[in-house]
């Protein structure tokens, strides 16, 4: 059992050689052999195939050898070697690769891991590729905040109303109500990464031309018409990512 190693030696430490160097001797061995044993039972029953975790080691060490040698944090070995075993059943969507690589290269960088803590591996672990997604989208928006409103009917004086639509997001390069879009943005809510507001509204200029666009737009819908006692009304609001979420992306993307 001391010799068992099923990935083959020329494959996995040939990818994994220069991140081994990058972190020197002792840290990079300890890291090359955590690997081994993360992986190794589970490439031997093929649950995680070859290439995976060649493509994998291969992303670690592009992130890890893009960090100036100065701001290299070798002393965190340990804790990144969790984030290598939350990830080992993530590796068969080359997005979550990208974002494991990138936390642990990040965990690895002096300049970025004072805000690095352990349940961001499980956390990642824990997400979906969709989520994954629409969290990057949301930090892409200008200020990380997208615009949202729901189309609504109400009676004339406003004392009742119900939803026509679902919530629509208007990011910057397109809107979407998709249902995968809105059970993502619900799960980041229950994970404390992303926080919605409809009972408040973004105001400056920038966003005030999304929230009135779209409403023009659902206005001149054929499928606008109701009756002639109704009204159409559009419940305005914002999604942002909380103070947590905004530490937690910066670490995947």
């Amino acid at each position: 059992m001391a010799n068992f190693n099923p990935i083959p030696d020329e494959t996995t430490n040939a990818a994994l050689e220069p991140t081994a160097k990058a972190l020197g001797d002792a840290s990079g061995s300890l890291f090359t052999a955590g690997f081994h044993f993360i992986f190794d039972p589970l490439r031997k029953y093929n649950i995680r195939k070859e290439q995976e975790l060649t493509d994998y080691a291969n992303k670690i060490q592009n992130h890890i050898t893009d960090i100036p040698e100065e701001y290299r944090d070798s002393s965190k070995v340990n804790i990144v070697l969790k984030a290598v075993d939350d990830s080992k059943f993530r590796l068969d969507d080359n997005e979550m690769q990208e974002a494991f690589a990138r936390l642990i290269a990040n965990a690895l960088d002096k300049r970025t891991n004072k805000d690095f803590y352990p349940s961001y591996s499980d956390i990642l672990s824990n997400m979906s590729y969709s989520e994954a997604l629409t969290l990057k989208r949301i930090y892409s928006n200008p200020f990380s905040h997208v615009p949202i409103s729901t189309k609504t009917s109400s009676n004339m004086d406003g004392s009742e109303s119900y939803n026509l639509s679902p919530r629509t997001y208007l990011f910057d390069n397109k809107n979407d109500s998709s249902n995968q879009t809105n059970i993502a943005i619900d799960l980041l809510v229950h994970s404390g990464l992303v926080d919605v507001r409809e009972d408040a509204w973004l105001t400056s200029p920038y966003f005030t031309k999304k929230y009135d666009a779209f409403e023009k737009l659902e206005k001149a819908s054929p499928l606008a018409s109701i009756s002639p006692q109704r009204k159409i009304d559009f419940k305005k609001g914002v999604v942002s990512l909380t103070n947590f979420g905004t530490s937690f992306v910066k670490f995947i993307v």
